[in-house]
């Protein structure tokens, strides 16, 4: 069966792959076909295939799993903005490298690797070829997946082993020799199941607090979480820092923010006062201040880096 990645693409791997436990890769049925997207582009074209996890997994992964493959004349840069969502990135070629938007002279190179919530914006740099599986977590489900606080992963990335161990070699390497997409969906099925089989237990009052604000859009009082849940304010405080990675007060900002950046990304001919009413802000102006806070530019500017499937490309 022919490969559905590039003749050639990522790292090239000698011999089998390490033996992994038994339990954790035995794959399972595929319960939904994988769709495939591709974009052609001036410069290059990208592929993006997708398909809705395992059913037992939907109550902890974000959306459906992301495959792409990307070959482009020149090396491409994506504008990373805040978000609610913990990304995780399985990387089946070149190394990506990585600068957060406010100290661009720090640079780090990663393979595969988790990136916690972030109050700013982030530039990954790719090479002209690139493939990778892409699989979004809300904050509190990453933190039942992987076990670790949420706040050591804020503002930061970190590389998949040393988060998990070997098995992170182990999952790479059986992903990047699998044929098609689906059996690497089936793969990622499996490692995810099995880290469930540990999975860390959440503060329900942290757990509640984060819908308030995702179901508010960011307008929910902070200050009423206390009266409702009758813990001390620096109780609740300390354990969403935890279990989320920011504070209540910046992911309720964020919150508002992406409803902004995702209007600008699905919408056409919508003035920044509109935007900026509709998500609660007190003017234009204060929208302003958070979307370049949030993004590193303008609403004008980003809307015109979106391209399909793509994300936001900053030359």
């Amino acid at each position: 069966m022919a490969r559905d990645s590039p003749r050639g693409l990522g790292r090239t791997l000698k011999g089998a792959p390490t033996p992994l436990r038994e339990h954790v890769y035995r794959v399972t049925r595929i319960f939904a076909a994988s769709q495939t997207t591709r974009h052609e582009r001036e410069f290059g074209w990208f592929a993006l295939t997708s398909r809705a996890p395992n059913p037992r997994l939907a109550r902890y992964v974000t959306g459906p799993y992301l495959g792409w493959i990307e070959q482009t004349s020149r090396p491409v840069r994506r504008r990373e903005i805040a978000s609610t969502a913990i990304p995780l990135i399985l990387n089946l070629g070149p190394r990506y490298v990585i600068r957060d938007a406010r100290a661009p002279q720090v640079v780090h190179s990663r393979g595969s690797f988790i990136a916690g919530l972030a109050d700013g914006c982030t530039f990954v740099d790719s090479a002209t070829e690139s493939c990778a599986i892409q699989v979004n977590f809300a904050p509190l489900d990453a933190y039942r997946v992987f076990g670790v606080p949420m706040a050591s992963l804020a503002n930061a990335t970190v590389e998949l082993e040393d988060l998990v161990g070997a098995s992170a070699g182990e999952l790479i390497a059986r992903l990047h020799d699998a044929s098609t997409w689906d059996e690497r969906f089936d793969l990622l099925d499996a490692f995810l199941l099995d880290r469930l089989r540990c999975a860390a237990s959440t503060v329900p009052e942290v757990a509640w607090m984060w819908t308030q604000i995702v179901q508010s859009h960011g307008r929910v009082a902070i200050g009423s979480f206390a009266r409702a849940t009758g813990r001390s304010h620096k109780y609740l405080i300390s354990r969403f820092h935890e279990q989320v990675g920011l504070t209540p007060k910046m992911v309720a900002r964020i919150v508002r923010f992406e409803r902004v950046a995702e209007r600008l990304r699905t919408a056409s001919g919508v003035r920044s006062s509109e935007l900026a009413l509709d998500a609660g802000y007190c003017d234009q102006s204060h929208l302003l201040r958070d979307f370049t806070a949030f993004a590193g530019t303008t609403p004008t500017t980003y809307r015109a880096q979106v391209v399909p499937d793509g994300g936001v490309i900053d030359w």
